[in-house]
């Protein structure tokens, strides 16, 4: 007996020791996200940079602005500037130095504009804040802090706190719902019934014709045969009964003018709780989810006032929500420093290498642009290619009004923040521009239902810098946010090359499918090989081109759709370990770079010793995250070639194995993909990751790498990873195009030039080559092109159809021209920073840099004359100012 329980011990304890050494190796393969909670600010973020010329009487408040300020209570001072609240919890900051005043709520003051306002342009122009938020069944509503919080002595449900050195408003939203006089659905036989009452109450004159139109407007036709498959699956979400109905009038989503007309053209045609309890009984609804008694939330706004900046800060920890509603995303100062439409001005927003509003654009569409720091969040579901938002390396944003403006820096937060633009619409006289946080991050599961991730702990502050007179303009603006970024170490200045970037990335290692004896095997074959890589190097060498940064992409672990790099072998197809060493002694020879391509951010085979549970990252709906392309015509997901996402906290993990191995080679020069372009969290319950953890850990993995003595080159901009790049590459040159912009600003060439090294993307795989080459020429930016030694003709049937005209035999001529025309304008300027740019007539600009050169781009397909001086059409000119 006594052997046999020592034996049960000894087996006892063996499978202890497996366990924990089970767990220990779990463990190894992520890293916690405990202390990043609360991310800090950066230091030292005021700078004084206040002109002298500013300081006399030019921007003083005039006296409309300073009976304004008379009202309101002074709550904040230092030597640099004073803030003051309104009665609305509006607040000013007035500049000691230069007499100036900003208002967040401008119209509060003005009774001309605010005259005209209707209710819901008053929500927007009187308010601080603005929510959005669902319910239970996936509803959408909308709350401003005025009225919802603040509207005047019958309600007021806003807490004013005062500290040292701070002033924190507490605004409360609840009280009784307004929607629950709106019908959410109706049967098509009820909703055609409503029309012979409207037309007894028009001709009463209850109610006008323009009233019940808009009314009917308001509410979508849903016929089950007629929607996309898309639309059907979001309406029968909230709506399952439309299949029994086939067909149903639906107010989807509705915006606050929406439901100010339906709410009040509902009570003229009788429209009450009880008529909507019948008809959603009809319809099959027990319960209309709209039907509760009260919604409530809690958000605290602190302000401080540093040097002459004012501080607005959201702790996301303090705010309170109630249960079964998703607050997803507060905006913040809607209206501060907003421009009148008729003023001269604009607003600058992120998007891709910056863009204008300018005051009096109109448009007949969308009035307003969403814009997320950093672009999408790809561990959301994006089902459709319209779902990805714009690309926002830098998370600012700025006003000009007249001869005043103010840049807005996201300081904390800026991962899980953005920024709306709103030109004027007929609701509200006013362009602006504000930053928004997302609260709870929302995907729609397998079920076609919303989920929720838990409300990040992270706070979220932005920085309100004012400038004047030509510092007011987006040049002002990016030569301010360039000092910002040197001053408080967010980026370095780096030892740029006395010449062009010149960017040349070989596709090395692809996946082809060939027929091996006489059956379809899925194989890895060379699309360039190292030994033609180095050949082509010593012919640019030759040619005279020198300082080339060589790139392999898809060089190790499984080529161009690879495993996690826990090793770094280099794929024998393309020529193995002594090609790879040979070509790398003959670049650095050259005195040219080498680069390793590396991704520890996504995965696209299994393998290496990935740990799936742990280290895929995974959706909202606990589904594993993928990215991949989207098909042009329907938008919709490719499905042939997709990349993994990994979680973030298992990038340190991985990047430790792979410094381990990579020490092998002797070279420390790596392109390391995707962390300064892509952003993602990771949602799974048991490793979640919000997008401001996932920055930390980011710029954790690139610190490990600077520490071990890597040189860097990244793709993408995102401003986290500046400090950490030596060189940049695919940065944006121009932005999306939106309806509502006027034109894009190279505001990253003017923050980068002579400080990084940086080029655009692939000018060979561009679908117009002229045009993006003069984009980069006007954003200051090198040359980047994608290259493969091979026959191009051996893409065809693969995952590969996004690579066309990379020949490199084709190209090599023309690059060695191309770059020799361009050098020598450029050389002489890569330590010289952009003073300004401008838009010197349409489709015409003119970028002018430190030592008074002047390049002037021309994208009309004719010539232009500007100032005396002739340039063709698509084409550019540089002259000495």
């Amino acid at each position: 007996m006594r052997r046999w329980t020592g034996l049960m011990r000894c087996k006892a304890l063996l499978c202890l020791l497996i366990i924990v050494s089970m767990l220990c190796s779990c463990s190894s393969s992520v890293i916690s996200t405990d202390g990043m909670e609360n991310t800090a600010a950066p230091q030292n973020g005021y700078i004084n940079d206040v002109d002298a010329a500013a300081l006399g009487s030019t921007y003083a408040a005039t006296d409309k602005e300073a009976a304004a300020l008379a009202t309101m209570q002074k709550v904040l001072e230092n030597e640099h500037a004073e803030m003051y609240i309104g009665n609305y919890y509006d607040i000013a900051v007035r500049s000691l130095k230069t007499g100036s005043v900003w208002f967040s709520n401008e119209a509060i003051y003005d009774d001309a504009i605010s005259s005209t306002l209707t209710d819901v342009g008053k929500a927007q122009t009187y308010s601080q804040l603005a929510l959005e938020y669902f319910d239970n069944s996936g509803n959408r509503f909308e709350l401003t802090s005025y009225p919802h919080s603040y509207a005047g002595e019958d309600k007021n449900n806003v807490t004013l706190q005062t500290g040292t050195d701070s002033v924190t408003v507490v605004y409360d939203f609840g009280e009784k719902d307004l929607t629950e006089t709106i019908c959410f659905a109706f049967t098509a036989e009820s909703f055609k019934a409503l029309e012979s009452l409207a037309k007894q109450k028009i001709a009463d004159k209850a109610l006008t014709r323009n009233e019940y139109a808009r009314f009917t407007r308001s509410y979508k036709h849903a016929v089950l045969e007629n929607l996309s498959d898309s639309e059907r699956a979001v309406i029968l979400n909230s709506y399952p009964q439309l299949k029994e109905w086939g067909e149903l009038y639906l107010l989807l989503n509705p915006t606050d003018s929406v439901k100010t007309i339906v709410t009040k053209v509902s009570g003229i045609l009788g429209i009450d709780k009880a008529y909507i309890g019948a008809e959603m009984k009809k319809i099959g609804i027990q319960k209309a989810s709209i039907n509760r008694d009260a919604y409530f939330f809690e958000i605290p706004v602190t302000y401080r006032l540093d040097g002459a900046d004012l501080l607005a800060q959201i702790d996301t920890e303090k705010i309170m929500d109630k249960e079964g509603f998703y607050l997803t995303q507060i905006n913040l100062l809607g209206a501060f420093g907003a421009a009148h439409h008729t003023e001269d001005g604009y607003s600058f927003i992120p998007d891709g290498s910056g863009s204008v509003i300018e005051n009096h654009v109109t448009t007949t569409g969308q009035s307003f642009l969403d814009i997320p720091f950093y672009g999408s969040d790809f561990c959301i579901n994006n089902t459709s290619g319209n779902m990805i938002s714009a690309y926002a390396p830098f998370p600012v944003f700025g006003v000009k009004a007249g001869n005043k403006g103010f840049l807005a820096i996201c300081e904390q937060g800026s991962a899980i923040g953005g920024v709306t633009a709103q030109v004027s619409n007929g609701i509200t006289p006013y362009n602006s521009a504000c930053a928004w946080l997302t609260y709870r991050t929302q995907d729609i599961n397998a079920d076609r239902n919303f989920v929720y991730a838990a409300a990040p702990r992270q706070p979220f502050a932005v920085r309100y810098h004012f400038l004047y007179g030509e510092d007011s303009s987006y040049s002002g603006m990016a030569r301010y946010y360039q000092k910002y970024l040197l001053q408080t170490g967010l980026m370095k200045k780096k030892d740029v090359e006395a010449s062009l970037p010149l960017q040349l990335s070989f596709v090395c290692a692809i996946d082809k499918k060939q027929q091996i004896m006489g059956m379809p095997m899925d194989t890895i074959v060379a699309a360039s090989t190292l030994s033609d890589v180095q050949a082509f190097a010593e012919k640019m060498d030759a040619d005279g081109v020198k300082n080339i940064q060589y790139t392999l992409q898809g060089a190790i672990n499984g080529g161009m759709d690879f495993m996690i790099p826990r090793q770094a072998t280099v794929e024998k197809v393309i020529g193995g370990v002594e090609d790879y060493v040979s070509l790398q002694n003959k670049v650095q020879s050259m005195g040219s770079t080498l680069n390793l391509g590396v991704d520890f951010t996504r995965v696209y085979k299994d393998g290496n010793g990935l740990k799936q549970n742990q280290q895929i990252a995974r959706y909202i709906s606990r589904n594993v995250a993928y990215v991949s392309d989207y098909e042009p015509s329907s938008l919709m997901r490719e499905t042939e070639r997709i990349a993994y996402l990994l979680n973030p906290q298992a990038y340190g993990p991985i990047l430790k194995e792979f410094l381990q191995d990579n020490a092998r080679y002797n070279n420390k020069n790596l392109f390391v993909y995707s962390v300064a372009s892509y952003l993602s969290g990771n949602y799974n319950d048991k490793y979640l990751v919000h997008r401001e953890q996932s920055k930390s850990l980011t710029k954790q993995a690139l610190q490990t790498l600077i520490d071990e003595g890597y040189r860097l080159t990244m793709d993408g901009c995102n401003d986290y990873a500046l400090a950490y790049a030596d060189a940049l590459t695919d940065i944006p040159v121009t932005s999306g195009g939106y309806a509502i912009e006027s034109y894009a600003v190279p505001f990253i060439g003017m923050v980068l030039h002579g400080y990084m090294d940086y080029s655009g993307g692939p000018l060979n795989n561009n679908g117009n080559y002229e045009k993006a080459r003069l984009q980069n020429i006007e954003s200051g930016a090198g040359l980047n092109y994608m290259l493969m030694t091979g026959d191009t003709l051996m893409l065809s049937d693969t995952k590969y159809s996004d690579l066309y005209n990379v020949s490199s035999s084709y190209w090599q001529e023309r690059i060695v021209q191309e770059y020799g025309e361009l050098n020598k304008v450029f050389a002489p300027l890569s330590a010289c920073t952009i003073t300004d740019h401008c838009r010197v007539a349409d489709r015409v600009f003119q970028t002018t840099y430190s030592n008074g050169t002047c390049i002037i781009v021309n994208y009309n397909d004719t010539a232009v004359n500007v100032n005396g001086r002739t340039v063709d059409g698509l084409d550019w000119i540089a002259y000495q100012s």
